[in-house]
């Protein structure tokens, strides 16, 4: 029977069961018997009524935001389930556009990452691509004394190749 104070309140951050019951049994005993006496109650109900405690709420619940996060990263998820699950507003998803821009700059994309913006048109595109599509080391036009070294033949680790020897 829950009476006098009206209702449950959380009890957190105690060490065991023990504990908490011997919390109840001094507020019962100190507190509410003492309340309920000025309230005028009678000795039964004042006998029938304790403080005891009620553990459900403190389970801990998954993070269902990092679920839905993992879930959609493996492909087990629609977009919408794991914003919903995030508590994120379907209100609040990317249009076509940022979602374009989104991978451009996942995969660095440049001409991606900049779709639909106004700047995008300012761009010279041309003379982008001489930047980006460089290969690695130094360029011909390079300062550098060259290199001592070349690219190695085959697979990293692998043996090198023996000659074949006639038996004749």
């Amino acid at each position: 029977m829950r009476a006098g104070l009206g209702s449950t309140f959380p009890i957190l951050m105690l060490t065991s069961d023990a504990t908490i019951e011997t919390m109840c049994w001094a507020l019962t005993t100190l507190v509410l018997r003492a309340e309920m006496r000025l309230a005028e109650r009678s000795e039964a109900e004042i006998a029938n009524t304790i403080v005891w405690y009620d553990l459900t709420e403190a389970n801990v619940k998954t993070n269902l935001a990092e679920d839905s996060r993992q879930m959609r990263d493996r492909g087990l998820l629609s977009e919408g389930a794991a914003r919903r699950m995030s508590g994120i507003e379907e209100t609040d998803k990317p249009t076509d556009e940022e979602m374009v821009r989104w991978v451009g700059a996942k995969v660095g994309n440049p001409w991606l990452a900049t779709f639909g913006l106004e700047v995008h048109d300012k761009i010279d595109w041309e003379e982008a691509v001489k930047y980006n599509n460089r290969n690695s080391g130094p360029v011909e036009e390079s300062p550098a004394d060259p290199a001592e070294t070349s690219p190695s033949k085959g697979a990293p680790g692998m043996p090198k190749p023996t000659p074949i020897r006639n038996a004749s």
